[in-house]
């Protein structure tokens, strides 16, 4: 009897030491730093879940040191956690990392509906917000086409500036006209813009003589318009000062230029694998709806806690489930067969050894075992 449990004790310790559970294991520490670290990086990347994640953890820790547990298979227990922890960290900084680079922005909807030509010294103007706290402007582009004649001389090129929404000029720069033809299409101006973190306004002033030649820019009829006409430097209010048609005053709320901006200048644009041109209508809504980003990740965050929470809880309480029927197995065994000893007791000692088995497989653990070897002990007792 004294060498079976001599037996049982080194299967015991050999096993604790092969899952780093033993009290002088050296994992311990290793094990110690990786989950203090983690926990850190959780907390601070999840926010309010990160909390919660903590909490539930060290709520399990608490539960395992009042039940006299040693303190390896709760670093065990951790590790397990943080595994899981890991997977929903990654998860919810996967959108940040895998999303899709917006490189172009649009007001327009890419259909087009007409034309526009605004005489020389009135400008083309359409507003932006921001797709991300800094957004570097290389790029502006427009459809249009070349019509009749373009008197050469002063102000007869295509200027592009760039304002901020109270009409402070950021940037300017002056480009040839004759990148467009006369057949339409999009026109690309490579310019060396500023990196924007508040929502800004490009400008375009393009040649134009009525009756006798200039540029033709494209424009769309989805509302609400971003669009503005500028004299000058004036956004004018009211397009009735000047002498456009009835049918483009009653178009006004649904014009939008087809004039966008890109942070990437024209040679990048072939060598960029992933890029998207997103027309926006609010700051916000640019990425997913009513959502903002940072909302979206805390309600992710909160619903991949509660998943990971479940999935802990799950295969928790699978062993547990297993268990109660190893529990009610032998209780039948010793039923059916306390009346032949010697085969109840042989039945006992190799569900003994089967448990000892499960243990090595990691299809229990140590409490669980604890809890099967007490009860098969007790009934060999009382076969004796």
């Amino acid at each position: 009897m004294r060498s079976k449990h001599n037996r049982h004790r080194i299967v015991r310790t050999a096993v604790e030491e092969r899952e780093g559970l033993g009290d002088s294991s050296p994992n311990k520490r290793r094990h110690t730093v990786f989950a203090v670290v983690t926990v850190i990086v959780c907390v601070s990347h999840l926010g309010a879940a990160g909390v919660i994640w903590t909490g539930q953890m060290l709520a399990q820790f608490f539960y395992l040191k009042s039940q006299k547990v040693i303190a390896g298979i709760w670093l065990k227990v951790l590790c397990d956690r943080i595994v899981v922890g890991l997977f929903v960290l990654f998860f919810l900084l996967a959108p940040s990392a895998n999303a899709v680079e917006i490189t172009e922005l649009a007001r327009d909807n890419d259909k087009l509906s007409d034309y526009m030509n605004l005489p020389s010294g009135m400008a083309y103007g359409v507003s932006f917000s921001l797709p991300g706290a800094s957004w570097p402007i290389r790029r502006v582009r427009m459809y249009g086409l070349l019509f009749g004649r373009v008197l050469e001389g002063p102000g007869q090129d295509v200027t592009i500036e760039i304002w901020t929404m109270n009409s402070t000029t950021l940037h300017r720069s002056v480009h040839s006209y004759k990148k467009f033809t006369t057949a339409p299409d999009w026109v690309d101006f490579n310019i060396d813009g500023p990196k924007m973190s508040e929502n800004f306004r490009v400008v375009v002033y393009a040649p134009g003589q009525p009756n006798v030649g200039g540029i033709k820019i494209g424009y769309s009829l989805n509302p609400p318009s971003y669009s503005d006409t500028i004299v000058g430097r004036r956004i004018l209010t009211d397009w009735k000062e000047l002498a456009f048609s009835q049918n483009t005053l009653n178009n006004r709320p649904r014009i939008n230029w087809m004039i966008r901006v890109c942070s990437v200048p024209t040679a990048e644009m072939y060598t960029t694998t992933v890029s998207q041109t997103v027309t926006l209508s609010q700051q916000s809504t640019a990425i997913l709806g009513f959502f903002d980003m940072s909302r979206l990740l805390q309600i992710l965050g909160v619903a991949a806690t509660a998943g990971a929470g479940f999935l802990g809880w799950f295969l928790k309480t699978s062993k547990r489930r297993f268990v109660s029927g190893y529990l009610m197995k032998i209780d039948s065994t010793y039923n059916q067969y306390y009346m032949n000893r010697e085969e109840c007791k042989r039945r006992l000692m190799n569900m003994k050894e089967e448990a000892i088995q499960l243990l090595k497989n990691g299809k229990i653990d140590e409490p669980h075992f604890t809890l099967v070897d007490s009860k098969l002990t007790q009934y060999l007792k009382d076969l004796v």
